[in-house]
């Protein structure tokens, strides 16, 4: 199944779109299903961001911390968190069973990039995931 994840929704969806440096789906439970290649994400990181899905107060007060990079958070509700690093950033949505996770440098657009995060997390949530 990690090898249907990465191929169909991280290769052909999200890093095709062009609009991403790097993606990742993880579970609710911190587990990560896929991520592109190169992407240093790890479940700590990703359960502190899961967490952010419901309070952010961490988050605003300590930063955002994926792969590695400290991102200042910008947004944090149920279904999206968005961090900002100077020129860079990075956005999530959240469907019933997985966040989506995106990267983005500073020659992409954030606008693009969260669209593309979005669009897949809504897409999960209609397929019941």
């Amino acid at each position: 199944m990690a090898n249907a994840w990465k191929e169909d929704y991280i290769d052909k969806t999200l890093m095709s779109s062009g609009n991403l440096q790097h993606a990742a789906i993880a579970g609710l439970d911190g587990q990560i299903w896929a991520s592109s290649d190169d992407f240093k994400i790890t479940p700590a990181e990703v359960g502190m961001l899961i967490r952010g899905f419901t309070t952010g107060d961490s988050l605003r007060q300590n930063g955002l911390l994926i792969g590695g990079v400290k991102y200042i958070l910008l947004q944090a509700d149920d279904s999206v968190v968005l961090g900002r690093k100077q020129q860079t950033g990075v956005c999530a949505g959240k469907s019933s069973t997985a966040v989506v996770i995106g990267v983005y440098g500073a020659d992409h657009v954030a606008g693009n990039a969260n669209k593309a995060v979005q669009s897949l997390a809504q897409y999960l949530i209609g397929q019941g995931i």
